[in-house]
């Protein structure tokens, strides 16, 4: 993976905290991980200088699922979200497993010991500092990972910034 050129961005939603801050206005993990992303997306493309050709490819989750994703992605890009527009954003479309799209194939790996490095940041995760590389990141800051290529909603940890990110 680490020849292939592409990049991550991790939305990470802790349900339990999240209901318990938000409690009846929590809303579906789902569709705010996938608010959280378009806006990381959206910046990391602003700041690449590719500000109109963005394409989201999520992986199919059944008709109905898949169309009610693109009814939150389009209700987006008209209202933007509290802090940006997604204009850059042009296409969403869902695919299934078995087309073997190259970054749906890449995600499934990538995303266990992503997710296990932030459910246990100070735990030894190999495959994670493999792919931290992939991870975005501050601009000129490799070692700045939290708020740029990673969210952790509600909020993350003292840990999650001292082994993420090396410290405040």
């Amino acid at each position: 993976m680490r020849r292939l050129d592409f990049s991550i961005i991790v939305i990470a939603i802790l349900k339990r905290e999240h209901l318990a801050q938000y409690r009846d206005r929590a809303r579906h993990p789902y569709y705010l991980s996938l608010e959280f992303m378009m806006e990381r997306f959206g910046l990391t493309m602003r700041r690449s200088g590719r500000s109109n050709e963005g394409h989201i490819i999520a992986e199919s989750r059944g008709r109905v699922e898949d169309e009610l994703l693109k009814q939150e992605v389009f209700r987006l890009k008209a209202e933007g979200s509290g802090y940006h527009g997604f204009d850059e954003i042009t296409t969403l479309w869902t695919e299934k497993k078995q087309k073997n799209i190259i970054g749906l194939q890449i995600a499934d790996p990538a995303a266990y010991p992503i997710a296990r490095k932030i459910l246990d940041p100070t735990g030894a995760q190999l495959s994670f500092d493999a792919l931290r590389a992939k991870i975005c990141h501050k601009p000129g800051d490799a070692s700045r990972i939290l708020g740029y290529g990673i969210k952790i909603f509600p909020q993350a940890t003292f840990d999650h910034y001292l082994y993420l990110n090396g410290g405040f």
